[in-house]
């Protein structure tokens, strides 16, 4: 299939609410990469514990994009999202960690970090619901 009409028609079978929410998420994680960028060339913090930063923060993403659940709404032909108590749950815990380890590591750091799991979840997400449309053979 075109990977242009595939494209479209994943946009098409996607709630309104998800692709907004994916959108801000890339968004915020675009900001931070360039900000994290800017620290990077007036060095204050190395590319390296940039990098690491990041890494362990696509880690933590795809963790935490995996407890938004997916599911095809028969009635609308769409993909839906929504966040169970499981994942409220980890969610709560994951930012009590980071406003806690504030104060303890490099800001530049957890930015990275931070960035690292807006682009982790994004990515996740879209893979999940990718897989979701091709398991109900609409792309």
């Amino acid at each position: 299939m075109n990977e242009k009409v595939e494209l479209s028609l994943r946009r098409q079978h996607i709630d309104s609410k998800m692709k907004t929410r994916l959108r801000i998420y890339s968004i915020i994680a675009i900001i931070l990469l360039i900000f994290i960028a800017y620290e990077v060339s007036l060095g204050t913090i190395t590319i390296l514990l940039a990098i690491l930063g990041i890494v362990v923060g696509l880690i933590i993403g795809s963790i935490l994009g995996r407890v938004f659940r997916l599911d095809w709404d028969e009635q609308n032909s769409k993909v839906t999202g929504y966040i169970d108590l499981i994942g409220a749950f980890l969610i709560i815990m994951y930012l009590i960690f980071l406003l806690t380890e504030i104060h303890y590591l490099q800001t530049d750091l957890v930015l990275s970090v931070f960035a690292g799991v807006m682009l982790g979840r994004v990515l996740i997400t879209r893979h999940n619901m990718t897989k979701i449309l091709k398991a109900w053979k609409v792309v």
